[in-house]
């Protein structure tokens, strides 16, 4: 009788240490072939977490930069060539703006699973997300660029002192 127990109880550890990886890497190849739908999901956490935001400020501000360069360009005789090239950069830029979504959303696809990104667009579309969003751009990013700018002089000086220390050695 002892003998079956233990027979019993070894079946099923094997048989769920059988299954377990099994039942996973079927659910990671369900999450594959999915890729449609995660995709999708992609989209979406693009959208919600202000990435795209991101991107296209990002553009406007090279073609802001672009054009200040070319007002200031010797051979440039009228606003209206500035205009111009303003134009046509602003239509390449546009142009590279699905390539660059294609990269990140081919990225996201690849590292989130389908049920991460329902999580991550769960938590973005609640009001705890949509605050973190709000209060995180308007409050903790601005008070990130003020604590980098306020420890660069002691990077600089601890930068410059243990140059100098080892160019004495």
């Amino acid at each position: 009788m002892k003998n079956i127990v233990i027979l019993r109880m070894s079946v099923f550890v094997a048989s769920c240490l059988f299954c377990f990886p099994a039942y996973a890497q079927f659910r990671g190849f369900d999450d594959w072939n999915r890729s449609g739908d995660r995709r999708a999901l992609c989209r979406q956490s693009i959208e919600l977490t202000g990435v795209e935001d991101d991107m296209d400020q990002r553009i406007r501000e090279i073609v802001r930069n672009s054009y200040a360069a070319i007002q200031r360009r010797p051979g440039m005789r009228t606003s209206t060539d500035a205009n111009i090239y303003s134009e046509v950069l602003d239509e390449t830029l546009n142009n590279t703006k699905d390539p660059i979504l294609r990269q990140l959303l081919e990225s996201c696809a690849r590292n989130f699973t389908i049920s991460e990104l329902r999580g991550i667009n769960d938590f973005y579309m609640s009001p705890a997300g949509q605050a973190w969003l709000r209060k995180g751009r308007n409050l903790i990013m601005p008070e990130m660029e003020r604590a980098i700018s306020n420890i660069q002089p002691r990077i600089n000086e601890v930068i410059e002192r243990r140059y100098r220390e080892r160019a004495m050695n």
